[in-house]
């Protein structure tokens, strides 16, 4: 296991530097630049159902990760530590996701414009960007962190083979953490715009990689006959499905080019199925096993 704690120090080691390093670039060029972004000129029902969704999520994905760190300490050195492992990063990786989408939409909701900002020793913190920024990142690492809790499901994980993730994960935070990214900004760009490329290019990531399983699962479903292996497979597919919606939801919600739009509200809820499912079969609590027999 001491492989493993290498791997995922480096993995977090990485995450926190390209925040940082992301955080000083977007703020010190929009504040060169002298960002505008736009207003949040009413607080309708859309807002407050948006933050109150976030809001469930944000608490909801608490409780996974709490739960499933108290199984991982229980756990030792069994054949079934890397998947419950990973998935206990997938959990922890949504669980900081949404904290920072909370922090962000409260900020913007309190201050009503997207580049609002606030000091400390001189330097300019634009808050609801700097809290897109980061919800990248994370997006980023919750798929690399799915890809391999996939991957864990096989029994024989050797986690050499998967070194190469760390690279992709580096050019993944290293596209995200440019100012064209436009954080923030609503209509107002810089000369270039590159987020559509840089989020795109992490949700296809995630998209083929969901397919994959999805395959994989419906073959494994077809030759298993014992209950027990057959309703953690089930688990484990239902929540491929649930995340495929879940992509779904965010594009549209993309698409819209609407702060706050309903979309957003499906997001959470079968992102938070999705984790649920994953849950189920992973840790197979006690009436999960009775209801399976």
């Amino acid at each position: 296991m001491d492989e493993v704690k290498r791997f995922v120090l480096v993995f977090d080691v990485l995450t926190v530097v390209f925040a940082v390093v992301g955080v000083f670039l977007v703020n010190s060029a929009y504040a060169v630049v002298g960002v505008v972004g736009y207003r949040l000129e009413s607080v309708s029902f859309s807002v407050y159902l948006s933050l109150v969704s976030v809001f469930i999520g944000f608490v909801g994905f608490l409780f996974v990760v709490f739960y499933t760190w108290r199984a991982l300490g229980i756990m030792g050195d069994s054949p079934e530590r890397f998947s419950a492992l990973f998935f206990f990063r997938v959990a922890l990786y949504l669980f900081l996701l949404y904290l920072v989408l909370l922090m962000g939409l409260s900020f913007f909701v309190a201050t009503r414009l997207s580049t609002a900002y606030f000091e400390v020793f001189g330097f300019r913190f634009y808050f609801y960007s700097d809290a897109l920024l980061l919800y990248s990142i994370l997006v980023s690492g919750f798929g690399v962190n799915l890809y391999l809790f996939e991957e864990s499901q096989g029994g024989d994980f050797n986690l050499r083979r998967y070194y190469w993730t760390l690279v992709l994960y580096f050019v993944f935070l290293l596209v995200h953490i440019f100012p064209e990214n436009n954080y923030g900004l609503g209509s107002q760009k810089f000369t270039l715009d590159i987020r559509p490329y840089t989020d795109g290019v992490v949700a296809v990531f995630i998209l083929i990689v969901l397919f994959i399983y999805i395959v994989r699962l419906l073959r494994r479903l077809r030759g298993a006959t014992d209950n027990l292996v057959r309703f953690r497979l089930k688990m484990f597919l239902g929540g491929n499905f649930a995340l495929l919606l879940t992509l779904l939801f965010v594009a549209l919600d993309s698409l819209s080019g609407v702060p706050f739009s309903y979309w957003s509200n499906l997001m959470v809820i079968f992102s938070m199925i999705g984790v649920v499912l994953y849950y189920i079969a992973v840790l197979m609590p006690s009436w999960a096993t009775r209801f399976a027999g």
